[in-house]
């Protein structure tokens, strides 16, 4: 019953996300291109992330794309794939319908990832609880998306209201031993109640709830792999760093829980505008370990995970002449903790702070925009029971240049960035006594992975063409991550270096 319910809020809010993203028309050329541009994208990224951003933004437009992307190389983790490709289909823009501004947005993504080992999960978030082998395999991913955003002003727009929903699903599934299927969901829901306070001005607060489900079960289909004298398939529970032992339950469930309380300030101006957000939430998600055995089945509770974040947004835009200024400011913090109710206690500990800065520059008339972004981040993980821990501090920066020319009604756009990442400082912790397997093929390679210093190069190309009812644009990008400096452990089995390489070819029809 439970599918029944997802699968039709998935067709409803379908049908109501396509409804105002089909069949609109350009009103001009110059609007369509300004809808392309790095300055207008730089604001649909970054502007707003809660309800009333289509209020905010308040541009009509539809946009669809497919794209088809590959990476390899060896400057990765143990637990990332050696090469990776897919595509992605995607939906998304913004309708105004009887004074409502309603955003919306699908995607689909298929994903192929090929030797990927120590880890039988999904993306590695702070959670420390998941499996893992030895035995590198192949996976199967799949990824969908659904959200759609409603604001409505009311009383003389003294009022705003706003309603956010967010419906992910995704399914992964590995196809040689050991084979598992995972399936998962995610559902987030936000509200928000704005006051205008002076001309040009409002204040709002945003309540958030969020659930989530992940499912996963692992099978042999080569009896002999079973053994637990194959090392390389043996099956490992993860509880953080350092900690593990052996799987006795081949199934696990993990849910979550989050609320979100937040509180938002805009003001606007002929010229300019500035939009200021705060974001408090707090996660608890509970991990079970799951066996059936002639007909009954045996239910582990391996431990809760608590996470504790607080984020926040700042963007500026001055129109100034002609040329558009923009600065966003993102900062995160983050705090987490277990209880691990195997070892009576808590034992993962994990810290976070990150802080980004980007500032733009566009040109209408000249076509031309630069931007530069500043970063730093540190992060800091500790295993008790395994007496494992490390951290790290990195800053970095970016400089990404863009230009374009109009030639016989098409307009190509050249880009051309650069990215340097430098470790600050940093060190891993393990008590020799305690030194094992999972830290010799998993935590010493993460460390130096994360500590590396690299070079991002950028080259990007593309070439857009306005037609009667919709503009089309294709671009392809190319970018690699070169390590300049990677830190070494000794006993590490892995070593992260040499460089990754990325490769994406976007389809984007305007409509």
């Amino acid at each position: 019953m439970k599918n029944i319910l997802r699968f039709g809020l998935l067709i409803v809010a379908w049908l109501a996300v396509l409804q105002p993203l089909l069949g609109q028309e350009q009103d001009s050329i110059g609007k369509s291109e300004a809808l392309l541009s790095p300055s207008f994208e730089l604001k649909w990224e970054q502007m707003s992330a809660l309800p009333l951003k289509p209020y905010l933004i308040q541009e009509q437009f539809g946009k669809s794309s497919l794209a088809l992307y590959q990476q390899n190389g060896d400057f990765i983790t143990a637990q990332q794939p050696e090469r990776e490709w897919g595509l992605k289909v995607q939906s998304e823009g913004i309708r105004e319908v009887n004074g409502f501004w309603m955003e919306g947005g699908f995607s689909y993504q298929k994903v192929f990832s090929d030797s990927m080992g120590w880890r039988l999960s999904r993306e590695l978030a702070s959670n420390p609880y998941y499996i893992g082998n030895i035995k590198k395999g192949n996976w199967d991913k799949d990824y969908f998306d659904l959200y759609m955003k409603v604001a409505k002003p009311l009383w003389n727009d003294r009022i705003l209201l706003g309603l956010g929903i967010d419906y992910q699903l995704q399914k992964h599934a590995r196809y040689n031993d050991p084979r598992i299927e995972i399936n998962s969901y995610q559902l987030d829901m936000d509200g928000q109640l704005g006051y205008r306070i002076g001309k040009g001005q409002f204040a709002a607060v945003n309540l958030g709830f969020g659930n989530a489900d992940d499912k996963g079960g692992y099978r042999y289909y080569d009896e002999n792999n079973e053994s637990f004298g194959a090392a390389e398939y043996v099956v490992y529970n993860l509880y953080g760093l350092g900690s593990y032992d052996l799987v006795k339950r081949t199934r696990y469930i993990q849910t979550l829980n989050e609320k979100r309380l937040g509180i938002q300030y805009n003001i606007h101006r002929t010229g300019w505008n500035i939009n200021e957000e705060f974001t408090y939430s707090s996660s608890s998600s509970n991990y079970e370990r799951r066996i059936t055995n002639g007909g009954e089945t045996i239910i582990e509770d391996v431990g809760d995970y608590k996470l504790h974040a607080s984020r926040n947004r700042l963007y500026v835009e001055l129109r100034k002449g002609k040329w558009n200024h923009q600065l966003v400011s993102l900062s995160t913090l983050e705090k987490g903790k277990d209880y691990n109710k195997l070892f009576l206690g808590g034992n993962y500990f994990y810290d976070r702070f990150c802080q980004e800065l980007s500032y733009q520059a566009s040109d209408y008339v000249s076509r031309f925009s630069i931007k530069g972004t500043a970063f730093y981040n540190q992060v800091s993980k500790k295993d008790f029971n395994a007496s494992h821990e490390y951290d790290y501090a990195n800053a970095g920066l970016e400089v990404e240049v863009q230009k374009g020319i109009k030639i016989n009604e098409v307009l190509y756009r050249g880009t051309l960035a650069a990215n340097y990442r430098y470790n600050l400082n940093g060190q891993v912790r393990v008590n020799p006594q305690y030194e094992n397997i999972v830290s010799q093929s998993v935590v010493y390679p993460e460390w130096s992975y994360q500590t590396a210093n690299f070079i991002s190069p950028m080259a990007q190309v593309s070439a857009e063409k306005s037609l009667e009812k919709l503009t089309l644009r294709g671009s392809l990008r190319y970018q690699s991550e070169i390590a300049t400096k990677v830190n070494e452990v000794s006993n590490s089995i892995y070593l992260p270096e040499g460089r990754r390489n990325y490769i994406n070819f976007t389809i984007t029809v305007l409509h």
